[in-house]
């Protein structure tokens, strides 16, 4: 009986070591067979062509610019571009260059990506189909007719629109900032002003109603401010669309130390969607109605 748990002590023990070594060879193989491309260089534009269109963002004085109109371009939108062409992670070799329409890399489907530093093209790549997994992408690295697997779902990345690529802020700045705000619409009409006292540590802030002894509450005060101290668009306007003033219907003004905005509401409060303008752009936006409704501040919600 003790010969036979001692038996079955090494099968198991030897059963387990065989794992082990299994596992280690898997790993350290992958690892192997993980090809990166680099690119030192700054990437200053990227170029990105697909069957719905062609859009090229260029980077100025540390702001992403979208095509000759010079949209601003969402940061993080800019991040992902430059992070998936800065290093192509390449996992292996997926087929020869005659599968092309099995793998999404014929013409009128693949997604020509160029990446720039200066006027010097540092990156081209063909990106097909994201693979079964989603994780991965078929690619084409400019030099090579091998149809490659990369790490990443490149097509989702770059599979972008001029208002996916576009940012949605029209404006944000830190509600403490804010030393005075105005409100008109309908018959309501008033403005508050910061008051700051005290110095350091001590300082203390209250809000009132300017030209008035009225007594407001500050918290409900800096509670509003702080809800439209950041200004996020549904969608932006065409470029030649106008909004008319007539049908302007609510004004709210911000100010800081060093600017002033100004914000137009051209719909009724309660409706879904909200044609806006801002000082901070020259595009008319719209806005969703929970948005809005934060503008349309009545006196008596300060008290």
């Amino acid at each position: 009986m003790k010969s036979i748990k001692t038996r079955k002590i090494i099968l198991l023990s030897s059963i387990a070591v065989l794992a082990l070594v299994y596992v280690m060879q898997l790993l350290f193989t992958g690892r192997s067979t993980v090809k990166s491309y680099k690119i030192e260089k700054e990437i200053t534009a990227i170029e990105i062509e697909s069957p719905s269109g062609k859009n090229r963002i260029e980077r100025e004085d540390g702001k992403w610019f979208l095509s000759d109109a010079r949209y601003p371009v969402s940061e993080n939108r800019a991040s992902e571009f430059v992070n998936a062409v800065k290093e192509i992670k390449v996992l292996g070799k997926a087929s020869s260059s005659s599968d092309m329409d099995r793998y999404g890399l014929s013409e009128g489907s693949l997604i020509q990506v160029k990446a720039y530093c200066g006027h010097e093209l540092v990156r081209s790549i063909s990106v097909g189909k994201n693979s079964s997994t989603g994780n991965q992408c078929y690619i084409m690295l400019e030099g090579k007719s091998d149809i490659l697997l990369a790490q990443g779902a490149l097509a989702t990345t770059f599979s972008s629109s001029a208002d996916d690529i576009r940012s949605k802020s029209v404006y944000k700045i830190s509600d403490t900032d804010v030393t005075g705000a105005s409100v008109v619409f309908d018959s309501t009409n008033y403005a508050v002003v910061k008051n700051v006292s005290g110095e350091g540590e001590l300082t203390v802030s209250t809000w009132s109603l300017a030209g008035s002894d009225e007594k407001i509450d500050s918290s409900k005060v800096s509670a509003w401010i702080k809800s439209v101290s950041n200004l996020l668009v549904d969608s932006w306007k065409e470029d030649s669309f106008v909004p008319d003033e007539s049908q302007l219907k609510c004004t709210v003004v911000l100010k800081t130390s060093d600017r002033e905005i100004t914000v137009k509401i051209y719909s009724a409060k309660d409706e879904e969607q909200m044609l806006a303008s801002c000082s901070e752009t020259r595009w008319a936006f719209m806005i969703p109605k929970y948005v809005g409704e934060r503008f349309f501040k009545d006196l008596s919600d300060l008290k």
